[in-house]
């Protein structure tokens, strides 16, 4: 009887592999979204330029205010890597 089995058990796999076959290629399908680290600027003083009280009759389009400087950094996340 167990020899009966083993032959009955190798036949039945027999056939049922002969249905499988290998594919040379399988094709891989990824979705989703990256979403980039938040980054924010900031300006030295608050972004604020203070020339303080000036006068109408100091303001002419042939002089130039004096030129002052802000001082600008970006805080991010996490390390951006740009190319």
């Amino acid at each position: 009887m167990n020899k009966r089995f083993g032959c009955m058990a190798i036949g039945l796999f027999l056939i049922a592999s002969s249905n499988v076959y290998a594919a040379s290629s399988v094709d891989l399908r990824v979705t989703g979204s990256i979403t980039p680290s938040a980054c924010v600027p900031q300006l030295s003083s608050g972004g604020l330029i203070d020339y303080g009280k000036v006068s109408v009759k100091d303001l002419r389009w042939d002089k130039v205010m004096p030129v002052q400087r802000l001082q600008l950094s970006v805080n991010c996340d996490a390390p951006l890597f740009l190319r």
